[in-house]
């Protein structure tokens, strides 16, 4: 958890590594921007209908100026197409869109360790400088989310504990 939440952070602050306090190589030396325009949740790419998740995605290219688009009018025949082809990408989908990938269960001890650290790094996004930044009120609202599906999976985690 800590290596994704080191990856966040360095991310959207636009390449800052806050040990260093230095601008990651790849953003000063290329012509790319290291600042996020969007968040995706990647976990919702895979919901049976993941549109908001697309909708951010052609947003973002829509507004960038060397991108070639095709035209909004094939992109959902398109969308549909590769969403039904699962050899065209590597979801492991099955044909409901949920994916295919064997069962795992956390420790409670794992769980709570994922909480806190899932819940300082939306913290750290949902105060000053960050609570006025879109992109990072986005990423808030997802880790809210991971956080609530956690929280939920503890509680089954100590109830088997206890039986056990």
């Amino acid at each position: 958890m800590i290596s994704i939440g080191c990856f966040i952070i360095r991310h959207i602050t636009g390449g800052l590594n806050e040990t260093t306090n230095e601008i990651h190589g790849r953003c000063v030396n290329s012509e790319i921007q290291c600042a996020p325009k969007a968040i995706i949740d990647y976990s919702a790419l895979y919901n049976v209908d993941p549109g908001l998740e697309f909708e951010k995605i052609q947003t973002v290219l829509q507004a960038s100026g060397d991108v070639g688009l095709i035209s909004a009018k094939a992109r959902i025949c398109a969308l549909d197409a590769v969403w039904e082809r699962t050899d065209l990408h590597s979801a492991n989908r099955n044909k409901v869109g949920t994916i295919n990938a064997p069962a795992y269960d956390f420790t409670s001890a794992q769980l709570t360790n994922m909480i806190q650290s899932t819940t300082v790094l939306k913290d750290k996004y949902a105060t000053a400088p960050w609570d006025v930044d879109p992109v990072a009120m986005q990423l808030v609202v997802i880790l809210n989310a991971y956080i609530t599906s956690m929280t939920v999976d503890l509680h089954s985690a100590l109830q088997i504990e206890i039986a056990s």
